[in-house]
């Protein structure tokens, strides 16, 4: 029971390394058992030997029960892969980090309306990144290219969206009112309802 007003949807992740036949079924299972809560499927895991194309059948599958799809992306510097992963119908990048000095490809992502993911310590700590600069926040911000902060997880990077933000404002990679502004926007990129749209952005 919901007794703070607070909404929770989830995200079924599938694996990149995972059988076709495993994820398939991974997403048979959340189609016949379909809970209100679940609004898209994911999927992680290592992108070397397991290329965005290598699944493509697999994320053409889950489309086609009708799932949002995310898809992390771009954490390998393998550009292709998140191009890939758009192009297969992909709304929401998870990281997307190999793309951010390219602007041609940040250009397909805008055309495309995608969200990035940004999950700046979590990408220091695997080397994803060197530097917060290779985020390219403040091109994004100017370009107005969708992203969003994330924390990628709490407990492995020992991290919350607040020591995030603060990282990011310290470095004066953005602005305070620069985050209020990505968080607003990144309603729309959401996996909800009009209805539930709606009604999130009158309480920000």
């Amino acid at each position: 029971v919901n007794t703070l007003g607070i909404g929770v949807n989830l995200l079924v992740c599938a694996m990149r390394q995972h059988h076709t036949e495993q994820n398939q079924a991974l997403f048979d299972f959340i189609h016949q058992h379909h809970h209100e809560a679940i609004c898209g499927i994911d999927f992680a895991g290592p992108e070397v030997g397991f290329p965005t194309e290598a699944i493509e059948d697999t994320i053409k599958y889950g489309l086609d029960k009708g799932f949002n799809l995310t898809l992390h992306a771009g954490e390998c510097g393998c550009m292709h892969n998140v191009i890939e992963g758009i192009k297969l119908g992909s709304k929401r990048i998870g990281h997307g980090v190999a793309i951010n000095q390219d602007k041609q490809s940040l250009q397909f992502v805008k055309e495309n309306d995608v969200l990035l993911e940004m999950c700046p310590k979590s990408n220091i700590q695997t080397k994803a990144i060197t530097g917060l600069e290779a985020l390219n926040l403040p091109y994004l911000l100017e370009q107005d290219i969708p992203f969003l902060i994330n924390t990628d997880n709490r407990t492995v990077t020992q991290t919350s969206l607040n020591e995030e933000y603060t990282l990011l404002i310290e470095n004066e990679m953005m602005t305070l009112e620069q985050v209020k502004y990505i968080n607003e926007r990144a309603v729309d990129y959401a996996f909800l309802s009009d209805e539930e749209r709606k009604q999130l952005h009158l309480k920000m």
